[in-house]
């Protein structure tokens, strides 16, 4: 099978695949808007040579997120405050500010962010507080702006890299944190940050979750669980 598109076509042909128990291998050619995933995976954006690079390429074996047994993401699930704005940023501002054009634009009035109760717990840890975006991620890149070291993500590996952000108290604290964004330091005590397998998520309300930019409505109780090499995606 070989699919056209961008992140949110994608993740609905891996879907597809999944739930219907097909393991067949998928060639991808990028072309829509944001392209995170294929540029975690250095496709081509050239059309010719990206089905070039299918017919000669080799097949990998990649990780798949699942939540609650009937949603998927092939590199992020999010909720909260930059969800939205990665996506939405005017792109005048993108060309001017960069990669701090994303998160200034979230974080312009501090009284009025959202913030999210979150409880969550994994085989080893568990947490409790109030944040206002959270991630769960198997890529290098999010809307260009959410980057972690490609030299400790591996896609294969049956680990998400979990990333939770809590309000800034003031000025001072929101420097820190675009700071730590844009550097991809999450030692600030603003963020919690991990590697799992599997995660569950008790919200204190019901939340809209982007699954590789797709909005899906999700309830109370989100259990996230990898499902390790289950994508045979041809590179």
């Amino acid at each position: 099978i070989i699919c056209s598109g961008g992140d949110g076509t994608l993740n609905q042909v891996v879907s597809g695949l999944i739930d219907s128990k097909i393991e067949i291998p998928l060639g991808y050619i990028p072309s829509g808007s944001t392209n995170d995933y294929a540029n975690t995976l250095g496709l081509s954006f050239d059309i010719l040579e990206a089905t070039n690079n299918i017919i000669k390429g080799e097949k990998y074996l990649l990780d798949v997120g699942q939540l609650n047994k009937d949603h998927y993401f092939n590199y992020v699930a999010s909720f909260g405050l930059f969800t939205a704005v990665s996506y939405n940023t005017p792109q005048i501002s993108k060309n001017i500010f960069g990669k701090a054009a994303y998160i200034l634009n979230g974080l312009t009035d501090l009284a009025n962010i959202k913030t999210y109760h979150i409880k969550g717990k994994t085989s080893s840890t568990e947490f409790e507080g109030d944040y206002l975006l959270g991630m769960v991620l198997n890529t290098t890149s999010v809307g260009g702006v959410m980057k972690l070291d490609p030299e400790t993500v591996n896609l294969s590996d049956g680990l998400f890299e979990v990333l939770l952000v809590k309000k800034p108290k003031d000025m001072i604290d929101r420097g820190k944190l675009v700071e730590g964004l844009i550097n991809r330091d999450y030692s600030n005590p603003a963020f919690t940050f991990l590697r799992t397998d599997s995660i569950d998520f008790i919200l204190d309300s019901e939340l809209s979750w982007s699954l590789d930019g797709e909005e899906v409505k999700l309830g109370k109780e989100v259990k996230i669980e990898n499902l390790n090499q289950r994508l045979c995606l041809i590179i």
